[in-house]
């Protein structure tokens, strides 16, 4: 795209796509400072980012984005990149793509990388100038040299770029498959390897990625080191134009990282990091399989696994291997720096004295060491056997009453149990209990609470797991005791996240007590409520929404406004109107709830700011961001005034915050939020629980905002596997992280991954017969964007079309955002040369949004200049003039 000759609506909506330090690189390539067209932009900008941009849709929306790439110059491979005469394409990535090119003088072919104009990101740039830094200081045979580095002007714009050797040769690990190398050649080429990573030491550069994709081997059997983008500088008079690693942010690739380099502190990384990436692309030369294959796990279980767990050894895979290499490899692989060869050189000299059959200087670990490992892996394992001799010491009887009265110590611990406890007390009442199943709830009753034991301990879930038939198998014959027992132990499993078994406990619960007593009575009434709230979070709510909602009217008459059961049933009738969009029902039962517990409990008991947070949410769910943050706020001041201990809810309502933070525009402190969240979360919830990933995706949607694309996208893959896992069919979760991750692959150039994400988000989104949230009509604007991106216009009309009709039932009339979705569709009439449909739209738009920000608002020009260019093409002139008097001198 040619900068000059682009008009101000397009250069705006390429402006607004941007990071503030991209926007303001790009601003000074178009425009200079001070002339009437930047000054236009800046104004233009400004609103944008006060009405936080009537164009685009919550939380990550591109369509804006979409007037970007629409002419699609990314698919086509240009004839010349400066003095580069561009052959084919090498390969494509988050950095752009690589190129075999030819340069006239000297006459040769080079690897050619590009960034692709208007998509790079400013960490990505950043990488790509570290590169050019960095290699250029060094000089050896085993690293790909280069040759020039610049920034070419063209028909596409300005395109970074660098010139290097190309290596026309095989990855490391294919080219020892191809020439099926013995173990005594592949121990030979490896040494090249540490070689060349040994004068990159020397010359203080250290790579931190290293990996067999990033060594290709020429035709002559030289290994070549590639991809400096991530290395970093140790020379003091060089380290000031070191590309910057924040503290917390994982620079490399997870399987090939060292224990110090996982926990994301820049200051404990060094040369002997990339001494343990040897060790762990010696492992694989090896065996054909890695130490840790971290890759089908979560990132903090992988960082896990890599810091603490033994890899397999050697001679366990392959006899052969028993000995010196055995030792040396482990040497490499040692968790503790100080324990490792200190440098390349080291590693090599003592693989190379094995093959001459002379001493190594590597020695295996004593017992005595490899125990106190042990011991530090297993603190629990080790700990519970010497506290087993304590306690037989003590006493059974003691301890248990100790633990017993600890327990009875919790804030919330009879409060939180009180269904457990009914159970309990009903069973003991009846005829036809047996003592097994007594000493079994007993057993429950006196096991650690989920939330207060922090999310952690699963005490409870294997003795449910353990017992469950047994416990239904005694079940007493009575129908209520029963249900009670049902709805107790669906709880258990409700909150540990286990939803399906969840679902099964409460349902029979409801129907045994409905059968006992009656629809409204105040057990069949509890027992509905849980399942209520378990199928909102399940994201079920349409099944039994109208059930529920025909049962609110009788419980409203039977039951005063202060009654418990009927407060607990609205919120949890409230959560499905919610779920399915009714957000003004969902509003004044969220109300009501957070009034009672207000005037019951106090305004700071947790279930006070728990009501208050879900009508918090309730307000962000209809844009109103401001409000929704000053309310989630003012939870977390008071919940950190309190001095509670953090729980489960403490944590969703951090994350609460961090999200509204977020979408009302407050990215530096939701950022800072999220850096605080993590650790909570990690030490509250098990892998796989909703709130980790909630707390995991607004780290990476902060990530992605500055600039941390391909961090970004290694966590939000992580964080969307993960609820592929789960057992949720429908989340807005979900929906939120593959909005995320569409737009990260987006930034990286990936449009081909980006629209995959999007179209999962957009399916899980569209329910037949169930109308979209304000998110979920985001992940449909966000599909159809997609669809553009790569001319695919015809499948995106229809969803354009849809994304109008479903955001007229589910948003207020008044909306802004109802105006910006006629405004996409209008573009796509328009494209699709539908112009009376398209003109229509654009003129609803048009005043729409002309009554929200009135007459003369800047943020009108672009749909007035769509609105010119439309009746120019459809020869009404004199409507063309009405409309382009309405624009700035600049515009017409």
């Amino acid at each position: 795209m040619n900068h000059k000759s682009t008009s101000t609506p397009e250069l705006f909506a390429v402006a607004i796509s941007l990071t503030p330090d991209e926007r303001r690189r790009y601003l000074d390539e178009v425009c200079s400072e001070g002339t009437k067209l930047r000054d236009e932009l800046d104004r233009l900008i400004e609103s944008h980012e006060r009405a936080h941009d009537f164009l685009e849709s919550p939380p990550i929306a591109l369509s804006s984005v979409g007037h970007v790439l629409l002419h699609s110059e990314d698919e086509v491979t240009p004839a010349r990149i400066g003095n580069y005469t561009i052959l084919k394409v090498l390969g494509a990535g988050g950095m752009g793509r690589v190129y075999l090119a030819e340069s006239e003088k000297p006459r040769r072919r080079v690897a050619l990388k590009v960034i692709k104009p208007g998509t790079a990101s400013s960490a990505m740039l950043r990488r790509f100038e570290q590169e050019a830094q960095v290699v250029a200081l060094l000089q050896h045979p085993g690293i790909a040299q280069i040759f020039e580095a610049g920034t070419a002007v063209g028909s596409m714009g300005a395109q970074p770029y660098i010139a290097m050797e190309f290596v026309d040769g095989p990855l490391l690990t294919e080219y020892i498959k191809q020439r099926r190398l013995n173990v005594h050649e592949r121990l030979i080429l490896f040494c090249k390897v540490c070689d060349a990573v040994m004068h990159a030491h020397q010359k203080g550069v250290i790579h931190r990625d290293l990996k067999p994709a990033n060594i290709l081997v020429d035709t002559t059997g030289q290994p070549k080191v590639l991809d400096f983008g991530v290395a970093r500088l140790t020379d003091p008079d060089t380290r000031s134009q070191t590309l910057h690693t924040h503290a917390g942010q994982l620079i490399g690739t997870l399987a090939y990282m060292s224990p110090e380099q996982v926990e994301g502190e820049p200051g404990k990384v060094d040369s002997r990091s990339d001494v343990y990436a040897l060790g762990v692309i010696l492992y694989e030369l090896l065996t054909g399989k890695l130490p840790h294959d971290v890759n089908q796990h979560p990132i903090p279980e992988a960082i896990r696994i890599i810091r603490e767990d033994t890899p397999t050894s050697l001679s366990n895979l392959d006899r052969e291997y028993r000995g010196d290499i055995e030792t040396i490899v482990g040497k490499a692989l040692d968790k503790e720096p100080d324990r490792r060869y200190q440098s390349a050189k080291e590693l090599a000299d003592d693989i190379r004295r094995s093959l001459r059959d002379e001493p190594i200087v590597a020695r295996r670990p004593s017992t005595w060491y490899q125990f106190r490992k042990f011991a530090k892996r297993n603190k629990a394992l080790v700990g519970s056997a010497a506290a087993s001799f304590v306690a037989l010491a003590i006493g059974l009887l003691a301890a248990i009453s100790q633990a017993h009265a600890a327990d009875l110590a919790r804030d919330d611990v009879e409060k939180k149990r009180q269904d457990l406890v009914t159970a309990l007390a009903q069973v003991q009442s009846s005829l036809d209990i047996s003592k097994g199943l007594n000493e079994f709830l007993e057993g429950i009753v006196k096991s650690p609470d989920p939330d207060e034991q922090l999310g952690r301990d699963v005490t409870v879930l294997q003795a449910l797991e353990r017992s469950e038939r047994d416990l239904l198998e005694a079940m007493p014959t009575q129908l209520h005791v029963r249900g009670a027992i049902h709805r107790a132990i669906g709880q258990t499993y409700r909150s540990l996240a286990e939803y399906n078994k969840a679902e099964q406990h409460l349902r029979s619960a409801y129907e045994l007590h409905k059968q006992s007593f009656g629809a409204l009575h105040e057990e069949t009434i509890r027992s509905h409520a849980y399942l209520n709230m378990l199928l909102s979070e399940y994201g079920k709510s349409s099944e039994g929404l109208e059930l529920a909602a025909s049962v609110w009217d009788d419980i409203k008459r039977q039951y005063a406004d202060t009654a418990e059961l009927r407060i607990i049933f609205a919120s949890s009738l409230g959560a499905m109107y919610a779920d399915v969009s009714r957000l003004r029902e969902a509003l004044a039962l969220a109300e009501y709830v957070a009034l009672q517990r207000g005037e019951a409990l106090g305004p700071t008991h947790p279930t006070t700011l728990n009501a208050r947070y879900t009508l918090a949410k309730l307000h962000s769910r209809h844009g109103e961001y401001a409000k929704a943050v000053e309310a989630q706020r003012s939870i977390v001041e008071a919940h950190r005034a309190s001095g509670r201990p953090t729980s489960i809810r403490s944590v969703i309502w951090f994350v609460g915050l961090g999200n509204d933070l977020y979408d009302a525009g407050n990215y530096e402190e939701a950022s800072k939020l999220a850096d605080e969240i993590i650790p909570l979360a990690e030490q509250i919830f098990k892998p796989g629980h909703p709130g980790l990933l909630a707390a995991l995706n607004l780290k990476a949607t902060c990530m992605l905002k500055n600039g941390q694309v391909d961090a970004a996208v290694t966590l939000l893959q992580s964080v969307v596997d993960l609820h592929r896992q789960g057992q949720t069919p429908k989340s807005d979760g979900l929906i939120r992280v593959l909005g995320n991750l569409g737009a990260a692959h987006r930034q990286q150039g990936n449009l081909e991954d980006s629209a995959a994400a999007f179209k999962e988000a957009y399916e899980l989104a569209v329910v037949p017969g169930v109308l979209p949230s304000r998110s979920e009509l985001a992940a449909i604007g966000n599909y159809a964007t997609a669809l553009q991106l790569q001319r695919r216009f015809d499948e995106a009309m229809p969803l354009t079309k849809q994304l109008v009709q479903a955001a007229e039932q589910v948003l207020e009339p008044g909306d802004w955002t109802i105006a910006a979705y006629r405004y996409t569709y209008g573009k796509s009439l328009f494209r699709a040369k539908l112009l009376p449909e398209a003109h229509d739209q654009f003129l609803q738009a048009e005043s729409h949004l002309a009554r929200i920000f009135g007459e003369n608002d800047e943020r009108l020009v672009p749909l007035r200049r769509s609105l010119v260019d439309l009746c120019e093409a459809r020869q009404r002139p004199d409507e063309a003039s009405k409309w382009r008097a309405k624009l700035p001198e600049q515009y017409r």
